[in-house]
């Protein structure tokens, strides 16, 4: 085997572990976000069992802007407006990596257009 070709060779199990790490690290980020999303539809259902028709409290712009979760105390609509703030992937709340998850996916379709 010749320098080129073991150097070609090298180059190509050095993409590959990288591509392998990029999954393992994606995979725990998707993990944490399942997680996390499991979490928030918990809170959903606890504030409807058995407080379906507890009367939500006024909001201001400073409840608006809280991050805590006293949800507890809080009325099934004023939950679901918490919530609908933190479900999306890219909220600030997501434990997603989204840069990495954008280059998988460039990785992935490069990978299906070369086949």
């Amino acid at each position: 085997e010749s320098e080129h070709e073991s150097h070609i060779t090298s180059s190509s199990l050095r993409r590959a572990m990288d591509l392998v790490n990029l999954l393992n690290e994606t995979f725990g980020d998707l993990s944490l976000e399942l997680h996390r999303k499991q979490v928030l539809v918990s809170l959903i259902f606890e504030s409807v069992k058995d407080d379906l028709f507890k009367k939500d409290f006024s909001m201001d712009q400073k409840n608006l802007n809280e991050v805590e979760f006293g949800l507890e105390n809080l009325g099934p609509s004023k939950v679901m407006f918490k919530i609908t703030r933190q479900w999306p992937r890219t909220s600030k709340w997501s434990q997603m990596n989204m840069p990495q998850l954008e280059s998988l996916l460039k990785v992935s379709s490069s990978n299906r257009s070369n086949d």
